[in-house]
């Protein structure tokens, strides 16, 4: 039995980390918000979670293409699945923070606010799904299990 090739869990995997780095992309140059010099840190940020995702894709993409470790890794899929919804909630946190900003006099803009922290959640939510199925598919049913480790006649 060959493995399944988890392309719709490493799609999801790859735009969600896609998503949350386009999330960085509208804090640059906010004009009175913060220093040009916070500019590197978002893009850097963004390009990280781009680096993130790809290697999520190609760890993926590594452990579709074998069956030893499979269902060892389930539980760290499952670990890294839960971080990325934490890491989603924790920008869900942000809303009412943002919307204390938009009742001051100076803010940034209330929807480049929401835009910045709303793809992050959605995307974290998408890497997390990804991860969570990704576990789900490792799982080995016992049947096959036994029919893959039963003695073969010779």
């Amino acid at each position: 039995m060959q493995p399944k090739g988890l392309l719709v869990q490493k799609v999801l995997v790859l735009v969600g980390f896609f998503v949350v780095a386009g999330g960085q992309l509208p804090l640059l140059n906010i004009p009175g918000s913060y220093a040009h010099d916070m500019n590197f840190y978002f893009v850097a940020s963004a390009l990280g979670f781009v680096l993130l995702g790809c290697a999520f894709w190609a760890w993926l993409t590594a452990l579709s293409h074998t069956r030893v470790g499979r269902t060892e890794m389930r539980w760290v899929l499952r670990l890294v699945a839960v971080a990325c919804l934490v890491l989603g909630v924790a920008n869900a946190g942000f809303i009412n923070e943002i919307i204390e900003i938009h009742r001051q006099p100076q803010h940034p803009g209330l929807r480049r606010q929401l835009l910045a922290y709303g793809l992050p959640l959605v995307g974290f939510c998408m890497a997390a799904l990804g991860f969570w199925s990704s576990a789900r598919s490792s799982e080995v049913r016992p049947e096959v299990t036994a029919r893959e480790m039963e003695p073969t006649a010779l």
